[in-house]
């Protein structure tokens, strides 16, 4: 797309604008028209840029019959116009700079900090929290009314994710309220996990990628989280663990994972021309052994979990139980959906899907080995952005994964962008917490021994593990 054509062709422009190549950039009629009005008024002051040109040479063809007497009227007449041409031309380069900029950047895909979610806070240390915070529960309406009108909250922040990890895994824990005035200004939840192999701590949220303060403020994202700081006496926890997006808090930090963000075209015939013949290439692979894809709900939830169990077996990880899967799904709040991969009539491939907002995000996802040969992974992710781009969301999250590792570097061949996670450990000694992640090294041995367990087993004994890790 030639922006300086746009400019010069009100049609085009006007066409332009109103089918944007990304959904995230949507304007409304009035932005709409005072662009398509300042590239009228570039175009309708042409006529006057060329008049002044007009006016100068003409002022120039003079001097070569000028006399000593006349020389000096026609170069005071030639600086006056060559002044006024310039400060035309100024103007007219600045506004069609500006134009230029603006059309530009709606052509472009957008910034992650788009989302609300991941807008950086202000940095308004000169402004400290001056209310109290209030320890509540999940289920507290104050909090609840609050959070739900919060733009730039994370669906695990929702309420209803403190009943669904209460009746799925067992676990409660307090949220935390910033109260300034009478009025709610920010919120940390947490949530209490205990066991005696991995010990008592705390989590804002866990499972999930999201959390951490729920505010606007940096001020206020310190006064919650050091307020928390008695909870870890009080509820005998070796440490807090604070998951955000946010950067600049003043204590220990994991920088270790990413989010995968991509921002979806307005029609998927877009986004093939978004991802290249190689991605389109890889994905189309799998046509060839004629694979089906079915979205669905609890419908679903059997063919996920077989492929979904398997797999976690295959990488040495505990799997989470139905139940927990089952919970989400019937939560209408989290948008769940599955997906799941048929070829020659049995599921080698699986995704969970949550929406909120403009946004879908894909927090688990598994392909069987032996399907890994056909291109199924590829070729499912290609068929869920279709799915994405006609359920009409803006956006879609890959999820986290460790920097430069192969799961980072698959999502990246789809044009996906990082957005960093910043993980902040509160403890009494201010030390970083220690590992309770099943991809810790220091799980290797245990993660060698699980791959060899059959598959049955680890569907018995993965979940009463997997709910006390974060």
């Amino acid at each position: 797309m030639d922006v300086n054509d746009l400019i010069k062709r009100p049609e085009q422009l006007a066409a332009f604008l109103s089918d944007l190549p990304y959904a995230a950039h949507t304007l409304d009629e009035a932005h709409q028209a005072a662009l398509l009005a300042q590239a009228d008024a570039l175009r309708q002051r042409q006529p006057e840029l060329k008049q002044r040109l007009a006016e100068k040479k003409a002022i120039a063809r003079q001097f070569r019959d000028a006399t000593e007497e006349t020389r000096a009227s026609l170069k005071a007449s030639m600086a006056q116009a060559s002044q006024s041409l310039d400060a035309l031309e100024s103007d007219l380069k600045a506004q069609r700079q500006s134009l230029i900029e603006q059309l530009t950047a709606l052509a472009q895909p957008p910034e992650a900090d788009a989302i609300a979610q991941f807008k950086a806070w202000p940095d308004d240390a000169a402004q400290p929290f001056t209310g109290n915070i209030r320890i509540t529960t999940w289920d507290d309406p104050l909090w609840a009314d609050w959070c739900l009108r919060q733009p730039q909250r994370s669906q695990y922040h929702h309420p209803e994710m403190g009943t669904v990890i209460q009746n799925a895994m067992g676990h409660q824990g307090p949220v935390l309220l910033a109260v300034e005035e009478s009025n709610v200004v920010g919120a940390l939840p947490l949530v209490i996990q205990s066991s005696r192999l991995f010990g008592r701590f705390g989590t804002s949220v866990p499972y999930f990628n999201y959390g951490g303060p729920l505010t606007h403020s940096s001020a206020v994202a310190r006064a919650l989280i050091e307020a928390a700081r008695p909870l870890l006496a009080e509820y005998e926890l070796s440490h807090i663990e604070v998951r955000t997006t946010q950067p600049g808090l003043p204590y220990p930090c994991s920088e270790q994972k990413v989010s995968m963000l991509l921002p979806l075209p307005t029609t998927d015939d877009r986004l093939d021309q978004q991802l290249g013949a190689k991605v389109r290439a890889q994905a189309n692979k799998a046509e060839e052994h004629q694979p089906v894809i079915r979205f669905g709900h609890s419908e679903l939830l059997n063919d996920f979990y077989r492929v979904f169990a398997h797999n976690m077996r295959d990488l040495g990880t505990p799997v989470y139980g139905k139940d927990w899967f089952r919970t989400l799904l019937q939560t209408d709040a989290f948008k769940a959906q599955l997906a799941v991969v048929y070829q020659a009539q049995k599921p080698v491939a699986c995704g969970f899907l949550m929406g909120q907002g403009n946004v879908l995000e894909i927090p688990w996802a598994s392909t069987l080995r032996r399907a890994n040969p056909m291109n199924m992974n590829m070729w499912m992710y290609r068929q869920i952005l279709r799915r994405a781009i006609e359920q009409g969301y803006d956006w879609f999250d890959f999820g986290r994964s460790t920097r430069d590792a192969p799961t980072f570097q698959f999502k990246k061949q789809w044009g996906a962008k990082p957005v960093q996670h910043y993980w902040y450990t509160l403890s009494a000694e201010d030390q970083p917490a220690a590992e309770t992640r099943p991809d810790s090294p220091k799980f290797k041995l245990m993660i060698a021994v699980w791959q060899r367990l059959p598959v049955w087993l680890t569907r018995l004994i993965g979940p009463p593990v997997i709910k006390h890790l974060p």
